[in-house]
């Protein structure tokens, strides 16, 4: 038969109703927090999304302007090599026609 010593013992070594009971409060609290954080992950999640939006639209600009750069260096450039050959041009008639140039 079973003494009032095992049952002590069985009652020190598994858990009782109240353990069980004192569990589950826990559980719901967990289960609570956890909804919590799903809702505040969701959020951070639309915020990085409006970010993203936000960095992608920059990017479009900032690519439209690198265009616009490059464009107006190569129109500088093809100016430069246009007024160059002026210079050349001009050089060679006042030589030509024995004319000096002021600087």
């Amino acid at each position: 038969m079973i003494s009032d010593q095992d049952i002590t013992k069985l009652k020190e070594t598994f858990p009782t109703k109240e353990d069980f009971s004192e569990l589950s409060v826990k559980v719901d609290g967990i289960q609570e927090e956890l909804g919590d954080l799903k809702v505040e992950v969701g959020e951070l999640h639309d915020k990085f999304d409006t970010l993203s939006n936000k960095f992608d639209s920059m990017e479009s600009k900032i690519d439209g302007m690198v265009g616009l750069l490059e464009a107006s260096l190569q129109e500088h450039g093809a100016g430069a090599v246009h007024l160059a050959r002026h210079d050349r041009h001009i050089t060679a008639l006042a030589t030509h026609a024995s004319v000096s140039l002021a600087d």
